[in-house]
């Protein structure tokens, strides 16, 4: 009795370390006051629609989306505006000598003018005209600036630039591939729950028709030990295996409730509310009966981390293009407007610039080679793990047809030592009421009962189980 609490409390503690904790609103199920109903299909269907963690792949892939026109926005061109204002408590030297110059014009002329008297005859002078007297200036005027400017830059080339934006895309391949995963996975761990639970439910059924055969057997031997045909000892007999039932169905019921609370948990319900299985458990079982599964060889390409490994794998390789392409020179042009609100400050800065910029890398002492070379190691380790994920995933295809073939086997040879178990059982209590089995054959029969019962269902969930991990390797 102990030993078969133990395997049936084993398999849901097993279970419980693939739960995720899932709590959104149930959407697809159909309701009959506060209790749903689920298939398989029903439940996995829901749990896709409220698993917090495929909601983070699908945001995982939003992120990716926007990283690919993030880096695709950096080759773009690109504006800035900038107002900027400065005051110089004292002007420097510098500034006046320069103010010195508005005379020059002045100066010339009368140069011009002196000369063109003393020689009439040559044309070379009296052409400089007069000037206006030059506006006065106050060094306050010349001590304050405002100005605004508008830069317009365009990347022209950048090696860089042209390897991160493919390996953006690579990245939003990765995130597309961990969806897939999660889906995979999520379903995996909704059919070993449905199934666990439907197991567990029939275990109890098995149960409840063994303890009420034990209370009617109670109550007609009462009966003839008050009537003189049987002794005390084996009404206490019974008994004492009727308390031991009740005792076992308690723990049964127990073990459906967690089983419940598992798949509750698995598909994202509330735990409020009832959860009712529309599958039979024989027919899902003949469903999981498939030999061709057992066929064939494995496509290690079609395999989910494969797939995965070969992304990473093509991020190193980036990765590695990326360092190389530090190598090489960035040419960026650029436009840029500045306009002046003090006419009188004295700014050296043109009001309109047009350019091109060239950044050549010449010498880093090494770095860069050095990241080239680490980027290389790190590539040919990727690839290492790629071909090692290769061998694991041939010889895990290998184990888990091993392991569901096995199942396949002990599953009818179980199913058969149930019956076996079941008539022997019947048989012999038809004797102890008769007289003709002692009640320790009575209690070896219903232990042997009890124990063909928990093998069968521990080979049902094994056999649900490597059917499922071998799908899951293979598609």
């Amino acid at each position: 009795m102990n030993k078969r609490s133990t395997i049936v409390l084993g398999l849901l503690f097993a279970g419980l370390l693939h739960v995720q904790a899932q709590t959104d609103t149930a959407k697809n199920a159909k309701i009959a006051g506060n209790s749903q109903t689920f298939s398989l299909e029903q439940a996995q269907k829901f749990a896709l629609e409220n698993s917090p963690v495929l909601k983070n792949s699908n945001i995982d892939l939003e992120i990716a989306k926007k990283k690919i026109w993030e880096t695709t926005a950096m080759g773009l061109p690109q504006v800035s505006a900038k107002v900027s204002g400065s005051y110089m408590p004292k002007l420097p030297a510098l500034y006046s000598e320069f103010s010195g110059l508005t005379a020059l014009p002045s100066w010339m002329y009368v140069v011009d003018q002196s000369l063109s008297q003393l020689q009439p005859d040559n044309k070379a002078y009296g052409h400089v005209p007069a000037s206006k007297a030059p506006a006065t200036v106050s060094e306050n005027d010349m001590k304050w600036g405002v100005s605004a400017d508008l830069t317009v830059s365009q990347l022209i080339f950048s090696g860089a630039y042209l390897v991160g934006l493919q390996s953006t895309k690579a990245f939003k391949g990765l995130s597309e591939l961990a969806i897939t995963k999660s889906i995979k996975d999520l379903n995996e761990s909704v059919s070993n729950a449905y199934h666990l639970v439907l197991v567990m439910q029939e275990n109890k059924n098995i149960m409840d028709s063994i303890y009420l055969q034990t209370l009617k057997t109670e109550t007609e031997m009462e009966a003839m030990y008050k009537s003189g045909f049987i002794e005390q000892t084996a009404v206490d007999q019974i008994k004492l295996t009727a308390n031991n039932l009740k005792n076992t169905l308690s723990v049964m019921d127990n073990q459906v409730k967690v089983s419940k609370n598992l798949l509750r948990f698995q598909i994202g319900l509330d735990m409020t509310t009832d959860i009712v299985l529309t599958d039979k458990l024989d027919n899902m079982l003949n469903q999981s009966i498939q030999l061709g599964l057992l066929s064939g060889d494995l496509n290690v390409d079609k395999n989910i981390d494969f797939q995965m490994i070969q992304n990473a794998t093509k991020l190193k390789e980036l990765q590695l293009k990326y360092q190389k392409s530090t190598l090489l020179p960035d040419v960026a042009a650029f436009y840029q407007y500045d306009h002046q609100y003090n006419k009188n400050a004295f700014v050296l800065t043109p009001p309109q610039l047009l350019g091109v910029g060239v950044n050549i890398p010449i010498f880093g002492s090494g770095a860069k080679i050095s990241r080239i070379n680490q980027a290389k190691l790190d590539l040919d380790k990727s690839k290492n793990t790629e071909f090692q994920v290769s061998q694991s995933l041939q010889l895990a295809y290998s184990q888990a047809k091993t392991s569901y073939s096995s199942a396949i086997d002990k599953l009818d040879a179980n199913k058969e030592n149930l019956e076996l178990s079941k008539r022997i059982y019947n048989k012999t209590l038809v004797k102890f009421k008769s007289g003709v089995s002692t009640s320790m054959e009575l209690t070896q029969a219903q232990a042997q009962l009890l124990q063909a019962e928990t093998t069968y269902y521990s080979t049902v969930i094994e056999l649900v189980n490597a059917k499922n991990a071998l799908e899951k390797i293979i598609k």
